[in-house]
């Protein structure tokens, strides 16, 4: 003992052969207390560390001592829960290294059992440690506990959004059940599907997918329905705020678990599976179908019907948001604000934040595209005063988000574009929508402070990312090309969607967004866009009295639909119709308390009563177009000051 250390050691072995030696000159009973100590953690209870050593009242009193002696081990506390510590973390790695396995795994049991029975009441707070210290001993015996707690801590770690933590807990308890229980299958299926979830919350989808895939295998295996079902509820890229991006396997998945339950019965698994079909149903491609729109509303009824046979709160909120993403149009508006608010309602009773959120952005849409602002405040406020705990990345950015469009409808530009940016970084690396969003919050603003003409304009990249299939995208890019100068363009992007489309699949699937955008780039190019013009007018008739407002999560408000109405009837000759749908608009925009929605419809308004009734209504025109022009100047709105200044 009293020998030199090797001159051949690094620092570290050499501090540990120092250790080691002075380890060995203890006695015993302080020996076992240090290798327990060391297996419990950087820091040890005293009871559970004794109870591991198994030294009895007097040898764990004198065992202590001894370590404080030695100058190893020091007590922090002044009460009765003293805990205590290594005085260096190199002091217990070098007594743990020392451990051979099989002491180690039999240290590692018995301090699981002890701080079970030691905190029995309070199991949720220890059960990080019980995790690791069952399956670390699980070699020994408990591997059913260590499969168990490796669980309850993966979910206590989702619950805080850790879900890399979450994985590397599940990840655990698969490897105990696979090694220590291969007999249990449904263990290593409830192992595989607590993994795939955490995995895909994480963002892992390759993956997440490859254990949806091994855990919906061995419950094929095993003939377990159910388990199955968990697997196709789980599985697929769904966001957080309420988007979805289905995939064929995922729709397989889910048909085969519905066609795998019991079909004469009612039952909470078959309501959810066939709610989440009825949902992805609708997002199998980039623009849902009117076969896909039918199909998903039969399901998700079929969802909602069962639901409340059962009396299933839980199953009736997933089968109402289901019902939701089905509901295009302006037709099922009412339904959509009616189920958005029991939605709600289910989220908050049955404590599902997801649900929660849900019904809170479909009524937040719904109430805008009314013009009820003040409604859509107190919906905000309440919303934000819930005491909820840690909120994913993804539904803080909506918060800030929706918080930027009201900012934006009360002309507040400068708070909206901050807001906006700030939601926008939150999102970025959770959503590959986050742009397309960011986008929708600003296409507005951008478009009247003539920003669509810059040649680096942010809206472009938004263009760039958007799926080209999607009747929004050819709009939009039509109207920066018209705005750009380049009328012909305009009119070729218009000319993409044919005529008989313009009803089943832009009127739809836009809620008002791809009519507007188109309405605006018709205005521009004028006489020749006239047979697009009464296309969308058609279409877009039902919208008046309405405020246009991206779908939910609700990121985006284009003002009164009546505002698009009336441009189209300029393009399309008939001012006097133009005048009617103007004076609504301007209605709309003042009971909505918005400054740049109120300026836009008197400078529309002056325009159009300036052409049609130029010796009548001139005192009128001339202070709409001085207020607009104040006014649009003032919020920095250049393309609409223009237009004021010269009406034509």
């Amino acid at each position: 003992g009293d020998a030199p250390v090797p001159p051949s050691l690094t620092p570290t072995e050499a501090i540990r052969e120092l250790v080691a030696r002075r380890v060995s000159r203890l006695p015993e009973d302080v020996i076992y207390l240090l290798q327990a100590a060391a297996v419990a953690g950087p820091e040890c209870e005293p009871g559970i560390v004794a109870e591991a050593a198994e030294l009895t009242a007097e040898q764990q009193l004198d065992a202590f001592d001894g370590a404080e002696e030695s100058r190893l081990l020091r007590r922090v506390g002044q009460d009765i829960r003293d805990r205590y510590v290594f005085t260096h973390t190199l002091v217990r790695d070098a007594i743990y290294g020392e451990l051979l396995r099989g002491r180690r795994v039999r240290y590692h049991h018995r301090i699981a059992v002890a701080t079970e029975k030691a905190h029995a009441d309070e199991l949720d707070t220890y059960v990080n440690e019980l995790a690791h210290h069952f399956s670390m001993g699980a070699p020994l015996a408990d591997a059913d506990k260590a499969v168990r707690y490796c669980r309850a801590a993966g979910e206590r770690a989702l619950r805080l959004l850790a879900f890399e933590e979450a994985a590397v807990h599940f990840t655990r308890g698969l490897q105990v059940a696979e090694q220590f229980a291969p007999q249990d299958q449904e263990a290593r299926c409830d192992a595989l599907i607590a993994l795939a979830e955490a995995q895909n919350r994480a963002g892992d989808t390759p993956l997440a997918n490859a254990n949806f895939e091994k855990a919906a295998a061995l419950a094929r295996t095993m003939g377990d329905c159910e388990r199955l079902a968990a697997a196709a509820l789980r599985a697929g890229p769904l966001s957080y705020q309420g988007i979805l991006r289905a995939t064929e396997e995922q729709v397989l998945l889910l048909e085969e678990a519905r066609a795998a339950l019991p079909q004469a019965e009612d039952s909470r698994l078959r309501a959810m599976v066939t709610a989440r079909l009825g949902l992805v149903t609708v997002y199998i491609s980039d623009v849902p179908t009117t076969a896909s729109l039918e199909r998903s509303l039969t399901l998700s009824n079929e969802a909602v019907t069962m639901s409340r046979r059962l009396g299933d709160r839980i199953a009736l909120g997933y089968a109402l948001n289901a019902r939701m993403h089905g509901l295009w149009g302006i037709e099922p508006a009412p339904e959509r604000l009616a189920t958005g608010t029991e939605l709600g309602e289910i989220g908050d009773e049955v404590g599902d934040e997801e649900l929660a959120l849900h019904g809170h952005m479909w009524r937040t849409r719904e109430l805008l595209a009314q013009g009820d602002v003040d409604a859509v405040n107190e919906e905000i406020a309440r919303f934000r005063a819930r005491d909820t705990g840690p909120a994913h990345p993804l539904n803080d950015s909506y918060a800030c988000n929706v918080t930027a469009m009201m900012a934006l409808v009360a002309g507040d530009f400068d708070t909206a574009e901050q807001l906006g940016q700030e939601a926008l970084a939150m999102a970025e690396d959770h959503s590959d929508l986050a742009l397309g969003f960011y986008g929708a919050l600003m296409t507005w603003t951008w478009w009247q402070r003539g920003d669509f003409a810059l040649a680096d304009a942010a809206v472009r990249e938004v263009m760039v990312r958007t799926p080209t299939r999607y009747p929004t995208a050819s709009a939009a890019q039509a109207l920066v090309s018209a705005e750009s100068g380049d009328k012909e363009r305009a009119l070729a992007l218009l000319l993409t969607l044919p005529a008989d489309e313009w009803g089943t699949v832009a009127g739809d699937l836009s809620e008002g967004l791809a009519m507007a955008l188109a309405a605006g780039a018709c205005s521009v190019i004028g006489d020749s866009a006239r047979p697009v013009a009464a296309q969308v007018y058609d279409v877009m008739r039902p919208y008046a009295g309405t405020a246009i407002v991206v779908r939910a999560p609700a990121s985006g408000c284009l003002g009164p639909a009546d505002h698009y109405l009336g441009l189209l009837a300029e393009t399309m000759g008939d001012l006097a119709l133009a005048e009617v749908h103007h004076e609504a608009a301007l209605r709309l925009a003042r009971r909505m308390g918005s400054p740049p929605f109120v300026t836009a419809a008197e400078v529309e308004l002056a325009r159009t009563l300036r052409r049609r009734r130029p010796s009548v209504e001139q005192e009128r025109v001339s202070a709409l177009l001085r207020s607009g022009e104040e006014s649009a100047r003032a919020m920095g709105l250049h393309r609409l000051a223009r237009q004021a200044a010269a009406p034509g």
